[in-house]
């Protein structure tokens, strides 16, 4: 099941990135009130990178996926960029059922 939401997660940024511009890097949050904040004050939804330095695949989708040009433009206009090291804040965690 784990497995189906990553591809889920990777799939998501295609779509957002085949929409996008160029830019130079998303403005990520990392504070949850702060991220909730600026969402509600734009209108836009949150996405959520839960991440954790000893997990390769989030590594690689930080340094690959995650710093191209077209998901970077994507992200900045279409969402609040929220990034959480996993183990810090285990409400959020709980409310997204992550495992």
């Amino acid at each position: 099941m784990a497995y189906l939401r990553t591809i889920a997660a990777f799939v998501v940024l295609a779509v957002v990135a085949r929409c996008a511009s160029a830019a130079d890097q998303i403005a990520w949050h990392s504070e949850v009130a702060a991220a909730v904040t600026d969402a509600e004050q734009r209108e836009l939804p949150i996405l959520v990178y839960l991440t954790s330095s000893h997990c390769p695949y989030c590594v690689k989708m930080k340094s690959q996926t995650l710093a191209a040009a077209p998901v970077v433009s994507a992200v900045g206009e279409k969402f609040v960029a929220l990034t959480v090291a996993r183990g810090t804040a285990p409400e959020l965690e709980r409310r997204l059922n992550v495992r």
